[in-house]
């Protein structure tokens, strides 16, 4: 019984540590090969070919009405940008995703 299951642990250590196609499942798996527009499509945004984005609009009802913002999600270099524009169209909030507004890096 211990020796099977040690035989079970070895096999899937050299699995690990060795076997490329296991490697690649893995990887994608766990995110590495993440996919952020299947993503943003997933949580309703749509592609703007013409503005080359992803967008969603927001509204809130207000006392005299409501508002409407623009959520936009960019892909810019290796990088993508989060960008929210207001009822006028003026951007009002912008940042790199993973980096947080202090500088350092995001986990």
């Amino acid at each position: 019984m211990i020796m099977e299951f040690l035989r079970q642990v070895y096999r899937r250590i050299i699995r690990f540590f060795v076997d490329e196609d296991f490697n690649r499942r893995m990887d994608i798996i766990e995110g590495a090969c993440y996919d952020w527009s299947l993503d943003l499509r997933e949580r309703g945004f749509r592609f703007n070919s013409e503005k080359d984005w992803y967008e969603r609009t927001w509204t809130v009802k207000t006392r005299r009405g409501k508002e409407t913002s623009l959520e936009v999600y960019k892909k810019v270099g290796d990088d993508w940008k989060s960008m929210m524009f207001g009822d006028d169209g003026e951007l009002f909030f912008e940042y790199t995703v993973g980096t947080r507004t202090d500088g350092f890096t995001t986990i």
